[in-house]
């Protein structure tokens, strides 16, 4: 697949992937796929504590790779 083949979204705290993979007569592979051909769509719930405005996604050589970093703590100093 390429990049331009599917998008990624938040949409009410789940990370949806979907799109459309077409079939490709000249390349035949038989081997198990979650995904054959057509349109697809896969959503995952995204945990409390993630800050979704920081998540990024790299996709290279058929492997999409998606980072949803964890909110930090903000350290208050107390005096007394």
């Amino acid at each position: 697949m390429r990049q331009s083949d599917f998008t990624i979204d938040v949409e009410n705290n789940f990370l949806v992937i979907s799109g459309v993979r077409m079939e490709s007569p000249e390349r035949r592979a038989y081997h198990q796929m979650e995904i054959r051909f057509g349109e697809f769509s896969s959503s995952v719930e995204v945990p409390a504590g993630v800050d979704v405005s920081k998540a990024e996604a790299d996709y290279e050589d058929g492997f999409l790779n998606v980072v949803l970093p964890k909110i930090t703590a903000t350290k208050l100093n107390v005096k007394g």
